[in-house]
Parts: structure tokens; C-alpha cells; sequence
């Protein structure tokens, strides 16, 4: 189930391409709340750094993947900081309640449906929406409210690759034969912001690039810069 769920983002990447650095959507520029700056509960992130062989296959590195994560959570609280929201992260151990669980589910399937339906080629636009961002989590989105103490919920898909020597080398080879440099490393992802009262994805943004390097403090703080990108405040 795990592989077959990532070669359905991988068609999604594909289908997407957009040739931009990244698009974004929201309902509107402000958020929403009684009192006091906006509280995002930034959700386990789903991210997966891996390796371009020279044959083009992804070859996933743990070391690069922990070490990521761990620098883009501290990059994502700062922008946070500087755009006076706060931001706190939910426990991975939150995806082991079952109702949390199914939640993660359910925004992984809107945010593919963003990606394909949205951010996509026009062909797949759907027509009822009429260009509206009009997803929603509904009960599942307002459940988690209570659990996480926040008003907005923030979650993250990323994936981020770097050529092999290899490839880089086939690469070169190629662009000197065919005048085509071959695919290589891409820094890949969606993030979407769920409000918590209403379960409505309030905010989307698409990252498809081939720079970025999640590996580094200093590059994760502006790969964090252009994820949260026009977020509302």
C-alpha cells in the first residue's frame, strides 16, 4: 500500500508540471481568530530525501531524510516567528490514534486531489469549482481542534532528490550528444493550511523546482521561505 501510494505522487508530480517554481491558493488573506496571534499545530511532516542513481532511480537516504526533517521544522517555526503566527508541532506519535490516523488519510487524498485538480493541467479543472479552493476535511478536520489545542492545522508532503555522480556525469555526456541534459534532483511538495472550526483548507501552496537542498540549515530556512509562500496571517 505504502508503494503504491507513492507512485500515485509520483503521477501527480508528473501531471503537474507547471514549469513554475510554485503556486499557491487561498481563501483570503487573513486568518481567523477570537483573540491573540493565529495557533498553527504543524502536523507530522511527510517528507523523503533520496538520491538520483545514474540510471535515474530514487534511492532513499534515511540520514538525509532525518536530518531534513529536523531542519525544516526549525526553519518552518521561524518564518512562522517573523510573520507573527504561532506555530507548534503535533507529536509524530498523534498518527497513532485512530481518528488522527484517518485525518492524515483524508488530507492526503485532498492534497492530491489540490495537485491534480487545482494546480494541475486545465484539463482536469473542475468545473463546479470554478477555480475556488473548495476542499474541506469536515468532522475529521474539527476533531482534531480539541486534540491539538490550535486553531489551524498545518500540513506538509515534500520530497526532495539530488543527482549521483553518476548522473551527473550522464548528464553532461548527454548534452554534448543530444544537446539534453538529463532529469536530476527536484524539490518537490504541497503544503495546505486546514482551519480547524470548519475543516476547510483555507490555503494551498505547490512546490515543483530543481533547486533547494534540504540538507543544509541555511537552504532549509529558504526552501521554508518559498513553501510558506503567501500563507495568510
Amino acid at each position: 500500500m505504502r508503494r503504491r501510494c507513492h507512485f500515485v505522487w509520483l503521477l501527480l508530480w508528473a501531471a503537474l508540471a507547471t514549469g513554475c517554481a510554485g503556486d499557491a491558493a487561498r481563501l483570503g488573506a487573513h486568518l481567523h481568530v477570537s483573540e491573540g496571534p493565529p495557533r498553527i499545530a504543524l502536523m507530522p511532516l511527510d517528507i523523503g530525501l533520496s538520491r538520483v542513481s545514474a540510471g535515474g532511480f530514487h534511492q532513499p537516504v534515511a540520514s538525509w531524510t532525518e536530518a531534513a526533517e529536523q531542519h525544516l521544522v526549525r526553519a518552518l517555526r521561524q518564518v512562522a516567528r517573523e510573520r507573527g503566527l504561532i506555530l507548534n508541532q503535533a507529536e509524530p506519535a498523534l498518527w497513532q490514534e485512530p481518528a488522527a490516523h484517518q485525518s492524515r488519510l483524508l488530507q492526503g487524498a485532498i492534497q492530491q486531489a489540490i495537485l491534480l485538480h487545482h494546480f494541475g493541467d486545465d484539463r482536469n479543472r473542475l468545473p463546479a469549482k470554478n477555480g475556488h479552493l473548495g476542499w474541506s476535511m469536515g468532522a475529521s478536520g474539527r476533531d482534531l481542534r480539541g486534540v491539538l489545542a490550535a486553531d489551524y492545522a498545518l500540513f506538509i508532503h515534500l520530497r526532495d532528490s539530488y543527482s549521483s555522480t553518476g548522473r551527473r556525469v550522464l548528464s553532461v555526456v548527454s548534452t554534448v550528444l543530444v544537446g539534453l541534459p538529463l532529469p536530476g534532483g527536484q524539490q518537490v511538495g504541497i503544503a495546505t493550511l486546514v482551519d480547524l472550526r470548519t475543516g476547510q483548507v483555507v490555503w494551498a501552496r505547490a512546490l515543483d523546482r530543481a533547486t533547494g537542498d534540504l540538507r543544509d540549515p541555511k537552504s532549509a530556512l529558504e526552501t521554508a521561505r518559498a513553501l510558506l509562500k503567501e500563507l495568510p496571517q
